[in-house]
């Protein structure tokens, strides 16, 4: 049992980072598809603080104010 998937990435050593040192170690998850503009708002009225594998906060929040 189990998943199994094969991505390319731009920077490897920081997503073995991410997923190996946390700080959730070893959950992740992955969606092919462009909804991190969706889910960054979801987030604000879900009370959680999104956390961004890629350095895009200030790129989403420019999309969200149609930017």
């Amino acid at each position: 049992m189990g998943t199994y998937l094969w991505v390319e990435v731009d920077n490897l050593k920081r997503l073995e980072a991410k997923i190996v040192e946390g700080p959730y170690i070893h959950h992740c998850v992955a969606i092919h598809a462009n909804v991190v503009p969706v889910l960054y708002e979801a987030c604000k009225y879900i009370g959680i603080v999104p956390d961004l594998y890629d350095p895009i906060e200030e790129d989403v929040k420019a999309y969200l104010r149609g930017e």
